[in-house]
């Protein structure tokens, strides 16, 4: 079954942006200066930062690696917003850790990202994490919210939310994390 699907182009998710924009703006609101973008996905010619109507982030990075290089430079209380970089595979609890160690305290963290759901959603998640990452380019895998609070950050305003389809199969979460 798998091998029905092939691969979606690098860089592309396969849940429509404007599902995401909408709950990444709505926490945004509280986004301070200065700020770094981080973009868990590659975006040539489309931003989800500039869509979502942020365009002025002080920095952008293409990973959390960079983004912890940008925190370690900064000495106030900065913004770290990050469009789909918190799922990945790269980004472990020792990561986030540094993360959270580097950024000076009252900073936050933004972030939209896949989000492991409960019950059966969450069995079928599990079952079909392979179809997931190859038909949508994402997986459901782990639940940000919970890393985040075990890597030091305070998560302050979570949303869990449905997009793409099977709806109530693809669920999300966007909110913002505090370094107290």
């Amino acid at each position: 079954m798998v091998g029905e699907y092939p691969a979606l182009p690098p860089g592309r998710i396969g849940v429509p942006r404007n599902e995401l924009i909408g709950p990444f703006r709505r926490v945004l609101r509280n986004l301070t200066s200065p700020s770094c973008f981080v973009s868990g996905v590659a975006h040539e010619t489309d931003d989800p930062g500039n869509e979502a109507g942020f365009d002025r982030f002080s920095a952008r990075v293409s990973s959390l690696t960079d983004g912890r290089a940008w925190l370690q430079t900064q000495t106030e209380p900065v913004s770290l917003a990050c469009y789909l970089a918190l799922w990945r595979p790269e980004t472990s609890p020792a990561l986030l850790r540094s993360l959270r160690s580097a950024a000076p305290p009252e900073s936050r963290l933004f972030f939209v990202d896949p989000t492991a759901s409960v019950g059966l959603a969450g069995r079928i998640q599990s079952i079909g994490r392979v179809v997931f990452v190859k038909r949508l380019g994402l997986s459901f895998h782990r639940d940000v919210p919970r890393v985040l609070r075990s890597a030091g950050w305070e998560p302050t305003t979570v949303q869990r939310f449905s997009a793409g389809f099977p709806a109530n199969m693809i669920t999300f979460v966007a909110g913002e994390a505090r370094a107290y």
